[in-house]
C-alpha cells in the first residue's frame, strides 16, 4: 500500500495529472465536458490500488455514486476506513507475538486510511483546478473553503446543475455520428464513432433502433465509393437483418 504519497505526488502519478477544463468563466459546463471530466477522474481513481470495496477498482468509490460503484463490483460495497489510533491498546496479559500482530494490523490500517485521505484530497484539488470557481462556489464554506467538500459532492453538484442533455447537444451528437470517414483511417474508428453516438442517445433517454444507425453507416460508406461489393451486399439484405452487428460483418 502506498501510504506516503502526498496528494501532490498522487496527482503527478495519475494517468490524467491535469484534468481537461470543463468550462470557462463565460462558457458553462455541459454534458459532454462533464462526461469527459468524469471519465478522466474515474481513470485516476482506479489507478490507486486499494483493498477497500471489492479490491479491484482502486479508489473509484470516492468519485462515483454508490449505485454506480455497486454496479461494477457485483454489489460489494465500500465502507470508508475509520482513522485508527496512533498506538493500539493491548490487553494486560497480551503476549509479545500478540502485541506485534496488533501493531502490524494497526500500521496497515493507518496506511489504508492515509492513502484514502490523500486520494480524497488529490481528487478534490484536481476538480477545483479544472472547474471555474463560479460554478462550485456555492459548495464552499466561508472559513474552511472546500476542505470538507468531497470530490463526489462536487461532481454531483455539477451533474445536477449542468449535466442535462440539451437539444443543442443532441444536434451536435447527430453531426458527429454523420461525420465523414475515409481510408486510411481504420474502419474501427467509424464503428467507435457510432458506438459513442449511440451511448449518448441512450444517456439522453432516447430509444433508437440500431438499424437507423446502420443506415447512417451505409450512407457514409457509400460516399467513399470504395466499397461497391459490400454496399451491394448490404442493399440486398432484409430490413430486419440490417443491424449494426451485420453492418460490421459486411465491412470487415
Amino acid at each position: 500500500i502506498t501510504s506516503k504519497s502526498t496528494p501532490k505526488e498522487l496527482i503527478e502519478s495519475f494517468p490524467h495529472s491535469k484534468l481537461t477544463p470543463i468550462a470557462t468563466a463565460t462558457t458553462e459546463p455541459d454534458y459532454m465536458s462533464l462526461h469527459q471530466l468524469q471519465w478522466e477522474i474515474n481513470n485516476n481513481a482506479e489507478s490507486i490500488a486499494s483493498v477497500l470495496g471489492d479490491g479491484q477498482h482502486g479508489h473509484l468509490f470516492l468519485v462515483v455514486p454508490e449505485a454506480e460503484y455497486l454496479a461494477v463490483t457485483d454489489d460489494i460495497p465500500c465502507i470508508p476506513p475509520m482513522k485508527p489510533p496512533m498506538d493500539p491498546d493491548h490487553a494486560a496479559n497480551a503476549t509479545a507475538p500478540q502485541i506485534l500482530e496488533a501493531n502490524c494490523q494497526n500500521d496497515n490500517c493507518q496506511k489504508i486510511y492515509e492513502l484514502y485521505h490523500n486520494a480524497n484530497q488529490a481528487f478534490r484539488n484536481q476538480l477545483i483546478e479544472a472547474v471555474p470557481i463560479v460554478y462550485i462556489e456555492s459548495l464552499s464554506h466561508p472559513m474552511r473553503g472546500f476542505s470538507k467538500v468531497s470530490p463526489l459532492a462536487i461532481l454531483s453538484h455539477l451533474r445536477d446543475a449542468f449535466g442535462k442533455i440539451q437539444l443543442a447537444d443532441l444536434i451536435a451528437n447527430e453531426a458527429r455520428m454523420k461525420a465523414g470517414w475515409y481510408p486510411p483511417m481504420p474502419i474501427q474508428q467509424l464503428f467507435l464513432q457510432f458506438e459513442k453516438g449511440h451511448q449518448f442517445l441512450i444517456a439522453s433517454g432516447e430509444v433508437v433502433d440500431e438499424r437507423a444507425i446502420a443506415r447512417i453507416g451505409y450512407q457514409i460508406i457509400e460516399k467513399t465509393g470504395l466499397f461497391e461489393l459490400a454496399s451491394r451486399e448490404w442493399r440486398y439484405k432484409e430490413e430486419a437483418d440490417k443491424t449494426m452487428a451485420n453492418f460490421k460483418i459486411t465491412l470487415l
